[in-house]
């Protein structure tokens, strides 16, 4: 039985994850994910598939972010109709993700039509809101653990940690175990509970965002008593860019926990996402994937003032107190984001705090790299406010959690073949370096749209 597995997006990318394993006659696909940052620029989001869509048997869908789930509107717009497996969270957050995502894609289409007068220069959004819907109609949700079947594929999906609903997901053809990590969650995460997964597999495809890092610890409780009599003292602004789904859950409980053994410090929490208030319902509703009880998770909640209403919004802009603002998008791409950092971004007294990666070309990586100038709706904008970035806050494991997680998973240190996917290079390069060192013979590098065989 003739076996290979090619990646069309996340090899030499850390977005746009999309692999084929083709099983004899067979395809089937593990993601399929939009490409952002400098990932967009070296790939783009292209309507033309460098595949054939109706020739895939099924999907599994690790998780919901967008980098992962983002291209599955296409597929239903150019007729894909077989089977979405994913878990119910997963189901429930690319439900929210994918039609966010539909409406910046109609709205950057519209934008551009209403610039040119000439029709044949019109562009077609890449997907729409009913192609959403196609897509969330063909979602079959499967649970953790369970054995699937779909013709010569049997799978498994083991808890991945990261976000409710991630996964990663464990094939079986013939005598082989071929296993797609997925993105992994830490061990130490605040909200998530760990990574969980059985051994014995002969061909492992696993994320290296972190592969060449070790989270420093200790960081983020430095800075936080910092940056809070920072702008008690000063009456100023904690502005702070965060995922909708993981990462600003995460920083309401780290605040919460904090603000309890420290009243002296506390401020008021504003949060000014709508996709991110739909997302909090959600951990709500799926919090089995949660280290924390339902009514824990409700209990950190209480310190934030959701805002969903533009007016909400707009009154932030002359409250009177220090304040801390959770808004999206985690990278500084879009969002309600830029609308606060371009009026705070002025003052020097007032904080943006960075609290992960950064993807390369952003506007969070620029500052963090020490640009000091950005242009927000035609205007530039000089930035004079502190710019704080920390890495211990990522949701993503890092090199001894990957490799604890890779000493479980394998059949074997000597005969496990094992692909680096999801990271660029420079943390590919240490992460193969470490895994050598710890006595993992066959390690390299997948590389994008260049088929692996494996042998049965």
């Amino acid at each position: 039985m003739n076996i290979s597995v090619e990646s069309f997006g996340g090899a030499d990318t850390v977005t746009g994850s999309c692999h084929l394993i083709k099983i004899e006659q067979e395809n089937y696909l593990i993601d399929s994910g939009l490409f952002q940052g400098a990932d967009l620029k070296l790939h783009k989001n292209i309507s033309n598939l460098p595949f054939e869509i109706l020739s895939i048997e099924a999907i599994i869908l690790t998780h919901a972010h967008l980098d992962h789930c983002g291209l599955l509107p296409l597929y239903a717009k150019k007729g894909y109709s077989k089977p979405i497996y994913a878990t119910e969270a997963t189901k429930d957050l690319a439900a929210i993700i994918l039609t966010d995502s539909a409406k910046i894609q109609q709205g950057n289409a519209n934008s551009h039509n209403k610039k040119t007068n000439k029709k044949s220069q019109h562009v077609e959004p890449l997907y729409r809101h009913a192609d959403v819907e196609r897509v969330l109609n063909l979602i079959k949700v499967v649970e953790p653990h369970e054995i699937n079947h779909h013709k010569n594929l049997k799978f498994r999906l083991f808890p991945a940690g990261h976000i409710p609903g991630a996964v990663s997901a464990s094939l079986e053809v013939a005598d082989q175990k071929i296993l797609f990590s997925g993105d992994l969650g830490r061990d130490d995460d605040q909200i998530m509970r760990p990574p969980v997964i059985e051994g014995g597999h002969d061909c492992i495809f696993i994320e290296s965002t972190y592969g060449g890092h070790q989270h420093v610890s200790g960081e983020v409780e430095k800075l936080l008593p910092q940056m809070l009599k920072h702008i008690i003292k000063t009456g100023c602004v904690l502005l702070i860019p965060a995922f909708t789904v993981a990462r600003s859950q995460m920083l309401v409980k780290l605040f919460h926990d904090f603000f309890e053994k420290n009243p002296q410090l506390k401020v008021p929490i504003f949060m000014d996402s709508p996709m991110g208030l739909k997302v909090n319902k959600v951990f709500e509703k799926h919090h089995e994937w949660l280290k924390l009880t339902k009514e824990e998770y409700n209990t950190a909640f209480t310190d934030v003032t959701e805002v969903d209403e533009k007016w909400e919004a707009d009154k932030l802009e002359s409250f009177p107190e220090a304040h801390i603002i959770l808004t999206s998008s985690g990278m500084m791409t879009g969002g309600k984001v830029l609308k606060h950092f371009s009026r705070l971004a002025l003052d020097k007294d007032n904080i943006v705090f960075l609290p992960g990666y950064m993807g390369e070309d952003t506007l969070g990586n620029r500052l963090a790299s020490g640009e000091r100038e950005f242009s927000y709706e035609q205007e530039s904008i000089k930035v004079n406010c502190q710019i704080i970035q920390t890495h211990q806050l990522s949701a993503h494991a890092d090199q001894k959690q990957l490799s604890k997680w890779l000493e479980i998973a394998a059949n074997s240190k000597e005969r496990t073949s094992i692909f680096l996917i999801h990271g660029e290079n420079e943390e590919k390069e240490k992460f193969i370096i470490y895994l050598n060192e710890l006595g993992f013979k066959k390690v390299e590098k997948m590389n994008y749209r260049k088929a692996v065989q494996i042998s049965v």
